[in-house]
This record gives structure tokens, sequence and C-alpha cells, in this order.
């Protein structure tokens, strides 16, 4: 008999969620517009699953903050004004400047993986489009929280992240593009500043990652060219 105690527990991936994980990568991909709606039939026909199907995963995108609902018209791409931008940032900040400052205090350092996820990022080049450097940057940040071996502070970030993810798309057809040096220098400081226990370095850091376009504050906006 086959020894099975060592066997990795994999997850099994219902329709529902693949479906759902199919949406969320069109969505944060760009593939939809602000305020475009999802029809379901539509859906079901091109995906080959049922109607109750995408329904169902519509509503776990919508829990995520990707779709919104109204009564009798369906699921759409949520348009992001400006009070739900600074709502998004205002988490993402709060978040993350628990995070890193937790990992300044206790002298926790990134680790290799966090340098392998910064060099993707240093390796983007010009051709590589938005919604892949924001996945890439996202899976830095992740990482980062990580470190603080906080469950719930883990789970408060990828709750905001979708969402801040699609708000830094939408905000792209109005905004010009960081340049890519400046881009890529405003993550190397983040790991810089947590590496070497700066915290005056992060706020600097967390100013220029996280201002809103209209805020009359100091820092920089990453989204804007200032070339």
């Amino acid at each position: 008999m086959s020894n099975t105690s060592n066997r990795p527990q994999l997850r099994t991936v219902t329709v529902v969620q693949a479906t759902a994980e199919h949406l969320r990568g069109q969505i944060l991909d760009g593939s939809y517009n602000s305020g475009d709606r999802l029809r379901d039939s539509r859906l079901a026909e091109e995906l080959g699953v049922s109607r109750n199907t995408v329904r169902a995963s519509c509503s776990i995108l919508e829990n995520e903050g990707l779709l919104i609902h109204r009564d009798n018209r369906g699921w759409a791409i949520p348009e992001f004004e400006h009070a739900e931008v600074e709502d998004v940032f205002f988490m993402r900040t709060a978040i993350a400047r628990t995070a890193y400052s937790t990992l300044i205090e206790r002298g926790i350092t990134p680790t290799s993986d966090t340098d392998v996820l910064l060099n993707k990022i240093l390796e983007v080049t010009e051709d590589i489009e938005w919604s892949d450097r924001l996945r890439l940057v996202d899976r830095l940040h992740e990482n980062l929280v990580s470190l603080v071996g906080s469950r719930r502070l883990a789970k408060a970030y990828h709750a905001n992240a979708l969402e801040y993810r699609l708000a830094r798309l939408q905000m792209r057809s109005w905004l010009a593009p960081i340049a890519l040096r400046d881009f890529k220098l405003i993550h190397i400081q983040l790991v810089d500043c947590i590496r070497k226990r700066d915290r005056e370095l992060l706020e600097d850091t967390l100013k220029s990652l996280y201002v809103t376009p209209w805020e009359n504050g100091a820092g920089e906006v990453w989204m804007v060219d200032k070339a």
C-alpha cells in the first residue's frame, strides 16, 4: 500500500470559485471599463457554466469590492469617485503603516523571497502592462505584510488589495503613469527603509506611494509623471 500520510492537502476548487477567479483576472487586467455591466446569460454561454454559477461568482466579487449590484440591472464594474478612492487609499495607508512600522519596531527584516519579488519589479520594461505592474507590486506588499506574522493583518491587507488595484487601474485613464525609473526607485526605497529600520524614510515612502493626486500634501504622486 502506498503511504498517503505525507501527501500535500490540495484545495478543491469549485466551478463557482474557478469562474470567480477567471472574472477577477479579467477585471484586474483591464478587460472591463468602469461602469461596464456583466450579463450573466452571456457569461454563462461564453464560459460553459450555468447562470446560477455566474451569479454566485459575481456575489463573491461583489464582496471583494470588484463588482456592484443594482436591482433589476445586475452586476457592473464600480466607478471609483474621489471620495471612494480616498477611502481605499486611507485603508491601504493604515494597513501599510501598521505593518511596516511593526517590522521596524520588531527588527524583522525583508527576506530573500522579498528580494526576489523586488527584483521582478526591477526587471519591468516599458512594454509591461500597468495591470501586470500592479500585480507585481501587490505580491511585494503581500510578502512584507506577511512578515509581521499576524493572520488578521494579512486578511485586512488582502481585503483591501483588490479594490486598491482596481482603483489604481481606473485612475490610469485620467493620470499619466509614473516614469518607470521612479516606479522602481520607490519600491527599492520601501524595502530599504524597512531593512535599515528608518522610520522617517518610511513615512516619506508612504506619502509617495499613497497620496491621492488631488491632495495638497507633501510627497509625490507616483501615478503622475513629473518629467
